[in-house]
């Protein structure tokens, strides 16, 4: 129940009151009236079967139900004015929704300390704090974070506007003339849509960031058991001139002045079996409305991990489809890892700021840099790859647009870690064997040999998680990866031997 509105009759002191039923079912309500002299005034409005004994003003009944009847005005006499109308005082009906029942007092604004609180039923929360970030190309970030929700459920968002104060900056050429981006943003939001379909939501994020422009509107449907979700939306991505390149980890794999707009559908399910647990995804990705390339994409992902005993056994599953005349560079299958697109999506990642300019070359060596992702065939990061088709021209295949990959990890670290400690609770290390295999441009088998399209690497590797940073509960984790490919079956000429030392660094984990 919400109280929609209040107008006074012209030179009387009477009041209608009028009162909306968002529901279908009907209850009896009582509500205060708050007067301009802090006077309180009780009433009582009955539904069709109920009138309740109280000392309150009782007001003719509410006959209705569901679309019969959704409103109702109260006429009541309130000298001096109204200050306040409060629906459900004793906060006793079954309101999914308390904002609506009272006109004043429904926000609160508190510090960001990121600790845990419980949702406040009374009020929408607003929490906000100071935020700073840093790139190469800006220097230091500074600026402002607001988030908000009701019920960590209702109109949930979160924004920040950061200022580019050169501080730090670190370019190559800084005689260049380049148009810095003094002001940036990020802003993403999410609310139920339950009055269309159960458990459905819309969503939709916007930033002008790093460089990129980027936006995106959507909407999802999740099952009953929240285990399986349905989703669809348009996304766009642009980026102006080569001032916007500066900011990329990668420079040379994103093209200018190009609108990359696409429509997206799928699916995610999660599922738990004897040992283990599981994730499906399947996503249906076509180039749309107003984008200058023309491209299509199938994938599948398939994530389980089991536990054996004291053994972690994890396996991923990839495979991706592609067609089209005009694959954007961002948006291409790699084999090595994550795309550029994948890499803005990443706050550590997104922009150049933390990773070294000699890793995260494409060269014809491997290198150091690895982003889970793509085929995730981590010993090749960095490597161009030269592959020769059937009539002896030589491609690069860092890159596709379609392949299949599977990635397996054997966690040993449980052979000796003790189930209870202070400090897993806090960081947590992991150590692993892992091998990796893949194929490559299966669309295009016909036009090479199908031995010379398999890659393969293998090697031991160990990750550090940050689990929890302090008190502050509600940082997501962060895990960094030193993994060493010790074997590869498809060799670079400067380093031709099957077996040696390489290795490479990476942020979180593709599965």
């Amino acid at each position: 129940i919400s109280c929609v509105k209040a107008n006074k009759k012209a030179g009387t002191d009477y009041y209608n009151i009028t009162f909306k039923r968002n529901g279908e079912m009907q209850m009896p309500i009582d509500f205060d009236v708050i007067a301009t002299n802090d006077s309180v005034y009780h009433f009582h409005i009955p539904n069709t079967w109920f009138v309740k004994e109280t000392q309150a003003t009782v007001l003719p009944k509410w006959t209705g139900w569901g679309k019969l009847a959704p409103t109702y005005v109260a006429t009541i006499t309130v000298p001096g004015g109204i200050k306040d109308v409060i629906i459900d005082p004793s906060k006793r009906l079954a309101d999914i929704n308390l904002l609506d029942n009272k006109t004043f007092d429904k926000v609160t604004l508190d510090f960001d300390h990121h600790l845990y609180n419980p949702a406040d039923r009374h009020h929408y929360e607003f929490f906000l704090r100071p935020d700073v970030w840093y790139n190469k190309f800006d220097g230091a970030k500074i600026g402002a974070h607001v988030n908000g929700n009701y019920l960590k459920y209702k109109h949930q968002f979160d924004a920040t506007v950061w200022f580019s104060s050169m501080i730090g900056q670190n370019i190559a050429d800084k005689n260049q003339n380049f148009e810095l981006q003094k002001l940036s943003y990020s802003l993403n939001y999410k609310n139920p849509t339950s009055q269309v379909s159960k458990n459905s939501a819309w969503f939709l994020s916007s930033r002008w960031l790093d460089g990129l422009v980027y936006n995106v509107i959507g909407v999802e449907k999740k099952s009953n058991d929240l285990r399986t979700r349905f989703y669809g939306y348009a996304k766009s991505m642009f980026r102006k001139d080569t001032t916007d390149l500066i900011y990329l980890i990668y420079k040379d794999l994103w093209l200018t002045n190009q609108w990359n707009n696409t429509a997206n559908v799928g699916f995610d399910h999660q599922y738990n079996y004897k040992k283990g647990a599981g994730f499906i995804n399947m996503n249906l990705r076509t180039s749309s409305l107003g984008s200058n390339y023309d491209y299509t994409q199938l994938s599948l992902t398939v994530i389980n991990k089991t536990r054996l005993g004291k053994i972690d056994f994890n396996t991923r599953t990839f495979i991706q489809y592609g067609t089209g005349s005009n694959v954007p560079l961002e948006s291409q299958l790699y084999t090595a890892g994550a795309n550029p697109e994948q890499l803005m999506d990443n706050k550590y990642t997104r922009a150049d700021a933390f990773v070294p300019n000699d890793w995260s070359k494409y060269t014809v060596n491997t290198n150091h840099f690895q982003q889970g992702g793509g085929l995730n065939l981590r010993g090749y990061a960095g490597y161009l790859m030269p592959l020769d088709d059937v009539d002896g021209n030589q491609q690069l295949g860092y890159r596709t647009n379609s392949g299949a990959s599977v990635n397996i990890e054997l966690g040993f670290d449980r052979l000796w870690k003790r189930n209870a400690s202070r400090v897993r609770n806090i960081l947590d290390y992991d150590m692993y064997l892992f091998a990796d295999a893949g194929i490559l441009q299966i669309d295009k088998l016909k036009s090479y040999d199908i031995l010379n399209l398999v890659k393969t690497d293998a090697g031991i590797g160990t990750s550090l998680t940050i689990k929890k940073f302090g008190p502050m509960q509600t940082i997501q984790p962060l895990t960094i990866r030193f993994d060493v490919p010790l074997f590869l079956n498809a060799t670079p000429n400067s380093a031709p031997e099957f077996v040696q030392f390489r290795w490479i660094i990476g942020i979180n984990k593709a599965f």
